[in-house]
C-alpha cells in the first residue's frame, strides 16, 4: 500500500522518472516502467492527476501522523506502566489501560477480567445466550497468544493475564520494576504449553520476544 501510493505520486507517462520508479519498486521498476509506456488506458487530464496526487500526499501525511502519535503512545506507556509495557510490548500495555479506563483501575481487574478485555460483546452474548465464553480479548495482540496453536490461546492468555495483573499493580501502587522475573516466568510456562500442543494444532514450536507490529 505504501508503495501504491508512492507510486500515484511519480506516476507521470509524459515524463517518467525511471531513477525514482527504480528507488521505490527496485527490481519491479523495468516492468512498471513498460506498463506506463504501453498502458491502452484513457489519458488524465492535469486537473485529474492533480486530486489524485494530492489524495495519495494526504494519505502519507495521515500513516506519518499515525507513527507520531504511535511513538509517542510508546513513550507515555513506558513511563505509566513499565512493567506491563515491559511484559507485554508499551502498544498492548497502552490499548489495556485505555481499554480499562486508567491504570488504577487495571490495576483493580482480577486477571479473568484482563485476560476478556476487549471482548465484552462475546462475553455479553455468552452470559445472555449461553454460547462458549471468549478465551481472549485484545490478548490476542500478543504473539505468544495470536501465534500459538488455537487450542491453547486460552491457556496462554490467561497466563498472561496472571502475569499483567501482578505487574499492574507494581505500576500503580508499589512502582518497582519486577518485569523482567514475570516475563521470563510467562515466557516459559508459555513455551511449555505450545511445546505440549497436539501436533495437529502445529506442534512443538518455540517464539521469540514479542515484536512491534
Amino acid at each position: 500500500m505504501v508503495k501504491y501510493v508512492q507510486g500515484v505520486l511519480l506516476f507521470d507517462r509524459k515524463n517518467i522518472d525511471a531513477v525514482e520508479i527504480e528507488k521505490v519498486f527496485g527490481p519491479q521498476a523495468p516492468n512498471i516502467i513498460g506498463r506506463m509506456k504501453s498502458s491502452v488506458g484513457s489519458e488524465l487530464s492535469d486537473e485529474d492527476m492533480a486530486q489524485i496526487r494530492l489524495l495519495a500526499s494526504q494519505i502519507q501525511q495521515i500513516w506519518k501522523l499515525r507513527d507520531e502519535v504511535e511513538k509517542y503512545e510508546v513513550k507515555i506507556a513506558k513511563e505509566i506502566c513499565p512493567n506491563v509495557s515491559y511484559l507485554a510490548g508499551p502498544e498492548l500495555a497502552a490499548k489495556l489501560v485505555a481499554q480499562a479506563g486508567g491504570l488504577q483501575r487495571l490495576a483493580s481487574f482480577p486477571s479473568s477480567t484482563i485476560q476478556v478485555l476487549g471482548a465484552e460483546k462475546a462475553l455479553f452474548k455468552h452470559l445472555r445466550s449461553g454460547s462458549k465464553p471468549p478465551k481472549h480479548g485484545i490478548l490476542f495482540q500478543h504473539p505468544l497468544v495470536g501465534m500459538s496453536p488455537k487450542k491453547v490461546r486460552g491457556k496462554i492468555a490467561r497466563a498472561l493475564a496472571g502475569k499483567i495483573a501482578i505487574a499492574t499493580k507494581a505500576d500503580a501502587i508499589s512502582h518497582n520494576f519486577i518485569a523482567e522475573k514475570l516475563k521470563v516466568q510467562f515466557e516459559t510456562h508459555a513455551n511449555k504449553i505450545i511445546a505440549a500442543a497436539p501436533k495437529s494444532e502445529g506442534g512443538p514450536q518455540q517464539y521469540g520476544q514479542p515484536q512491534r507490529r
